[in-house]
């Protein structure tokens, strides 16, 4: 992951990637840093807003997991229905 972030910078789908992969080792920091850069890159992209929502967890910022979790499911069901739609 990392030399595909190094290689394409705003690369948001390996950010989110990481960004889950550092959350796990507890590395909350970092995985708050790369969600926030993958949506920086892409505010549309549902992954980054549940890998920052499930960050916000672990932070114990519950008033906040409720935006971000609507917000990754409302753009993950709009992208689903797209999908459909090209079918």
């Amino acid at each position: 992951l990392d030399q595909a972030i190094a290689g394409v910078p705003g690369f948001a789908e390996a950010l989110a990637e990481r960004s889950e992969l550092h959350r796990r080792e507890g590395r909350l920091e970092e995985a708050r840093a790369d969600a926030e850069a993958a949506l920086a890159a892409r505010p549309d992209h549902a992954p980054a807003h549940l890998a920052l929502a499930w960050v916000l967890v672990q932070e114990g910022r519950l008033d906040e997991v409720v935006a971000a979790g609507r917000l990754a499911a409302a753009l993950s069901s709009a992208a689903s229905i797209a999908l459909e739609l090209r079918q």
